[in-house]
């Protein structure tokens, strides 16, 4: 399927789109991101950039879920990687992505601070991963694609950093006005594609 076939058939991807789940749906999330997070925890896979709140273990890999749940819902493709429990770690080796959409590998990261930065750990996503998606929770039925950013863009020396100290370590982040539509990432990545 050629560049050009992707994007017309992809118009809802883009930035600012909201995803509506149901109580279900919350339901789903909720456990299997419960699941992961004991999984994880069991085999020492570390924690993220962000500083986990000691009230609730559970969020970050909770809301995880969600956004890969809600984006899935938006491409129709749903619930395929999300029930997916085991050990995933970039660091590892074992993080393969969270979707493949359209031939590409798209990471799905997700954040419920409205403002918040698109984030990577690690410059192993390189040649692993084509793209990311960066999903903000607004409520726990109600989630945004805030935009889709190229790997090989983000994995920067220049984006290594705190954001002036708002991220508990350093790591690779761009702001969301960075962010782009889909359309705009898979003409970002035609040159890689080509050359691959």
């Amino acid at each position: 399927m050629s560049t050009r076939q992707r994007i017309q058939d992809r118009p809802e991807l883009v930035r600012n789109t909201l995803i509506h789940l149901e109580d279900t749906e919350i339901k789903l999330y909720t456990e299997i991101g419960k699941i992961r997070y004991d999984s994880n925890r069991k085999k020492n896979v570390k924690d993220t950039a962000a500083k986990r709140d000691k009230n609730d273990p559970y969020k970050f890999d909770i809301i995880g879920v969600a956004g890969e749940l809600a984006l899935y819902k938006m491409i129709g493709e749903y619930p395929h990687g999300v029930m997916d429990v085991g050990i995933r770690s970039m660091e590892r080796g074992t993080d393969k992505g969270d979707l493949l959409l359209d031939g590409l590998t798209v990471d799905v990261k997700t954040t419920d601070h409205v403002n918040g930065r698109l984030l990577a750990v690690s410059n192993k996503c390189l040649g692993v991963i084509d793209l990311f998606a960066l999903v903000v929770k607004l409520s726990d039925n109600n989630f945004m694609i805030r935009g889709f950013y190229p790997c090989h863009m983000l994995i920067k020396e220049e984006n290594f950093n705190r954001a002036d100290g708002k991220l508990f370590r350093p790591c690779y982040n761009v702001g969301q006005e960075e962010l782009m539509d889909y359309e705009e990432v898979v003409k970002k990545l035609q040159p890689l594609k080509k050359s691959a």
